[in-house]
C-alpha cells in the first residue's frame, strides 16, 4: 500500500542522526493510526474495564478496529459539524468514575500509574465517549419507531412461561430494547458503507 513505505516515522536529530518515535498500523483517508495511539487506547480502555495491562496481538487487533471505526464517525461528525460535548461534561464524567470505581484518590491514582495514563488522557477519552454516543443517538436511533405488533412479537418470544410480567408492565422496555437493536443494525450498515466509501488500510503484520 502507499502508506506502507512511510511505516516509520522518524525524528532527526541535528541532521545528523535519526530514531524511531511511532509506527503507523492503519490509515483512514488521509488520517493515520499510530501503534502508540492503539496501545494507549488500549491501556485506557482496560482501565475502565479493571482488566490486564499487558494486551496481547488480538486485543490489539480489536482497538485499532474499534479506532477505524471512530475516526469515520469522527469524520462524519466534522463533516456535519455536529456539536462536540463541553469539557465540563468530561469532568463530570470523570468525577462519577472515581466515584463509582475507586474508594479513594490513592487507589484512583495508583490506577493510573499502574495502567501508564494520564488523567487528561482519560478525560479526553470520556469526552470522546459522550460524543460517539450522543451522535449515534441522534444519527441512527432518533427517528426510529417500533410498532405494537413488533413489540408483542418480542414479548412473545422472550417470555413464554406462567411466570412472566404483563406486557404492558415491559412495554416500554422492550421498546428500548428493539430501537437500539435497529439502530446498532443502522450503524453497522454505514460504517460497512463508510469503509467503502473511504480508504482504510490495516497493516496486518503490526499484529503478528
Amino acid at each position: 500500500m502507499r502508506y506502507a513505505t512511510a511505516i516509520l516515522l522518524v525524528a532527526t536529530a541535528g541532521g545528523a542522526r535519526s530514531e524511531v518515535i511511532d509506527r503507523i498500523v492503519a490509515t483512514v483517508g488521509r488520517q493515520v493510526i499510530t501503534e502508540s495511539g492503539i496501545r494507549k487506547q488500549t491501556r485506557i480502555t482496560q482501565f475502565l474495564n479493571d482488566a490486564d495491562v499487558d494486551p496481547g496481538p488480538a486485543e490489539l487487533r480489536k482497538t485499532t478496529d474499534r479506532l477505524v471505526e471512530q475516526e469515520l464517525l469522527r469524520q462524519e461528525m466534522t463533516a456535519s459539524r455536529f456539536p462536540m460535548p463541553g469539557l465540563v461534561e468530561a469532568q463530570r464524567a470523570l468525577e462519577k468514575l472515581k466515584a463509582e470505581s475507586f474508594k479513594s484518590a490513592e487507589e484512583y491514582q495508583s490506577a493510573l500509574t499502574r495502567y501508564g495514563i494520564r488523567e487528561e488522557e482519560l478525560k479526553d477519552a470520556l469526552l470522546w465517549q459522550i460524543a460517539i454516543l450522543r451522535f449515534c443517538e441522534f444519527r441512527f436511533s432518533a427517528d426510529l419507531l417500533v410498532s405494537s405488533r413488533d413489540v408483542e412479537d418480542y414479548y412473545n418470544k422472550k417470555f413464554r412461561d406462567d411466570q412472566a410480567p404483563k406486557l404492558d408492565a415491559v412495554r416500554q422496555s422492550i421498546e428500548k430494547i428493539l430501537i437500539s437493536e435497529r439502530a446498532n443494525q443502522s450503524l453497522d450498515q454505514w460504517l460497512k458503507e463508510a469503509r467503502v466509501k473511504t480508504r482504510v488500510e490495516i497493516r496486518q503484520e503490526s499484529f503478528r
